[in-house]
This record gives structure tokens, C-alpha cells and sequence, in this order.
């Protein structure tokens, strides 16, 4: 795995993404999204586009298949350099099945380093708020592939909430948690929006009234 180069400012910079590329009635038609660090919510209703946004973010699918200009501070969207910038994974991927919690966490959070090349991980000092707010702390020695639904999302929402990854992307990350996983949840966004390295773009469904009160750096509607 590629060790991301972390800065110590992040923006995200949409100028133009059109999703099929060439097609009149595409899916995804963006034009000036201009994301400071911080928490940013995209809200849209099934449909929307917001996986595929997010998963274009990620790199999947590839950069050909859009027509767009994306810039995570200086590094262009598409490049060789891109997907190190990025936390996004899938809970139901089943290359992890095999491997215990623990094994995942280790992989996943392998360390970054800021731009004077010292190594830095951020948010550790919440992990063990997060592991027990997330009730993890029973399961990270079980296989991925023993765990519940629930459960196996809670590995991953642990590890993009203490990623140091300078992009971090949530999809529905609220889905099949229990109140007090959501309020852990809640909290940990209201850390990382203080974060001036990094940026957490959070897709869902949600109406953005019907979400806690939340002083996020944005909210992004999708038609």
C-alpha cells in the first residue's frame, strides 16, 4: 500500500464532473463544489447519484469513464497519486472475509506522513472512545466473515474515522447501527470537522433537517 503524504491544509475541488462521460442525460452533473476541510454532508433521494460519486472519488470506476476536472489540493483526479489520498471501502467486499478485525484495522490504518516526513496518524487519541462507543471491542478478534452486517460496518466506520487519509468518503453510514453506535458516530464527525488536513464527505438519504445539529463546513444537494 502506498503511504498517502498527509498536508496540513486539504480542499477539494469539483470544477466540472459529468458521469457517463459523453452522455446528454448523464447521471452525475457537477459543476464548482469547492469543499474547505472539514465534515461535508451530500444529500440526495435514491437514485441521485451519491455512490457513484463517491466510488468515482475513490477511482471506481476508472477517470475514462467521466468527463471531469478534480483536484484534492494539488493532487489531479486520476492520477497515479490520487488513490492514496482516499479512505473508501466497502464492508461487504469479501476480500476481508478471512482476516480477524484487528487484521483489517492494521491494514487499513498502516501510517501517513505530513509533509515534513514525519509520521502522524490522526484521531488515535479517540480510539478507544470509538471502540467503545461502537461496542467493538468484543468482536475485532472474530473473522470478518463471523461478524454481523452491523458489526462488519462498524470495523469499516472505525477505520475511516481514524483514517489519516486526507479524503475520507461515508456512504449511508449510519445504516444498521444501533442509537448508540449513531451518536458515537455523531461525535466523531464533530472532531474530524475540525480537522484542517482532511476532508469527510458523508452521502446519504437523510433529509439535512432530520439530522442532528451539526456546525459541518457544507451541505451539497443532489438533484
Amino acid at each position: 500500500m502506498t503511504t498517502p503524504q498527509v498536508r496540513n491544509t486539504a480542499s477539494l475541488t469539483i470544477e466540472t464532473l459529468h458521469y457517463p462521460a459523453g452522455d446528454s442525460a448523464a447521471l452525475l452533473r457537477l459543476t464548482n463544489w469547492n469543499m474547505a476541510p472539514g465534515v461535508h454532508g451530500v444529500h440526495g433521494e435514491s437514485g441521485s447519484g451519491k455512490t457513484m460519486l463517491l466510488n468515482l472519488l475513490a477511482g471506481k470506476p476508472p477517470a475514462s469513464s467521466a468527463f471531469a476536472s478534480i483536484a484534492l489540493q494539488d493532487v489531479a483526479w486520476g492520477s497515479k497519486a490520487w488513490p492514496a489520498q482516499v479512505f473508501c471501502e466497502d464492508p461487504n467486499d469479501t476480500r476481508w472475509d478471512a482476516m480477524s478485525g484487528h487484521d483489517v484495522l492494521a491494514y487499513l490504518l498502516q501510517p501517513a506522513k505530513d509533509e515534513d516526513g514525519r509520521a502522524w496518524s490522526p484521531h488515535r487519541r479517540s480510539q478507544d472512545f470509538l471502540l467503545n462507543g461502537l461496542g467493538l471491542h468484543a468482536h475485532l478478534h472474530k473473522t470478518m466473515y463471523m461478524l454481523s452486517t452491523g458489526t462488519r460496518r462498524k470495523v469499516f466506520l472505525l477505520a475511516a474515522l481514524l483514517s489519516p487519509r486526507p479524503l475520507v468518503l461515508l456512504d449511508e453510514p449510519t445504516a444498521a447501527l444501533d442509537q448508540r453506535s449513531i451518536q458515537t458516530l455523531w461525535y466523531a464527525l464533530a472532531v474530524r470537522n475540525r480537522a484542517a488536513h482532511q476532508i469527510t464527505l458523508v452521502a446519504t438519504a437523510a433529509a439535512q433537517a432530520s439530522w442532528p445539529t451539526q456546525p459541518w463546513r457544507g451541505h451539497w444537494q443532489l438533484p
